[in-house]
């Protein structure tokens, strides 16, 4: 198993926007924090900007995708549902493809 540490220097851009990152943020967030922190299924690394400004809100299933696109190693969703304490399929594969298309079609418009 790969260690925080290890896992951010490797990805020193940020998922969201592709300028250096500087943050890991964990997608189990709140009272799952804790143990997302051990957990690269939930890792996302961000500039603080897109940290501060884009996540607050931002829906799983586009964390998701993001998580999909930048780190397909690492992605599991129903992993993270269950760290959430959601039922595994909370957060649904077809969810998560429609914003991965949303995300592409948004780079090429």
């Amino acid at each position: 198993m790969i260690d925080r540490e290890t896992w951010s220097m490797v990805r020193d851009r940020c998922f969201l926007c592709g300028q250096a990152a500087s943050d890991t943020h964990e997608i189990a967030r709140g009272p799952h924090r804790s143990k997302a922190l051990t957990e690269p299924c939930t890792w996302i690394r961000t500039c603080r900007r897109c940290h501060e400004m884009r996540l607050d809100g931002m829906p799983i299933a586009r964390q998701l995708a993001y998580k999909l696109i930048h780190d397909p190693e690492h992605y599991d969703r129903q992993r993270v549902n269950v760290l959430r304490r959601r039922q595994p399929d909370a957060v649904t594969e077809r969810e998560v493809a429609m914003e991965v298309r949303l995300l592409i079609i948004g780079r090429f418009t």
